[in-house]
């Protein structure tokens, strides 16, 4: 299908999927209950802050969590059609002028099915004001 549409018709975000390269993309809103957002931000600032790699200027908290991965892949509509989450994470903390120059994410090899990542997922925890960023 090559019409845009958006996984949740109602937000008025539509991924453009007649777009070379957007194809996969997928758009959730709201996917995630609060419950299991105020237990992410309590892993969050669990998670020691390590040194920003020089493609960024962020904070980046890493962890592996099966038991989070699988919370994940629960609340994550399924006719996406996703079948097991990698539990290699990742926070990234933007500061005021915060940003990653373009790159492609690397390859991790899965523990639980010993292949590699295939995909990223972005989940935004907070929300900006409109007109105020995410250009």
């Amino acid at each position: 299908d090559d019409s845009d549409t958006s996984c949740s018709p109602d937000d008025g975000l539509v991924v453009p999927r007649s777009v070379q390269g957007l194809e996969q993309v997928r758009y959730v809103h709201n996917a995630f209950p609060d419950s299991f957002m105020e237990m992410l931000e309590s892993v969050r600032l669990e998670t020691p802050v390590t040194l920003a790699s020089g493609n960024m200027y962020a904070d980046r908290r890493f962890l592996r969590d099966p038991h989070l991965a699988g919370e994940v892949l629960r609340y994550l509509p399924k006719d996406l059609g996703f079948t097991h989450v990698l539990s290699d994470m990742r926070f990234i903390e933007y500061p005021p002028g915060g940003h990653i120059l373009p790159h492609t994410d690397g390859v991790r090899r899965d523990d639980v099915t010993n292949k590699d990542s295939t995909t990223s997922m972005l989940l935004f925890t907070t929300d900006v004001p409109d007109g105020e960023g995410g250009e």
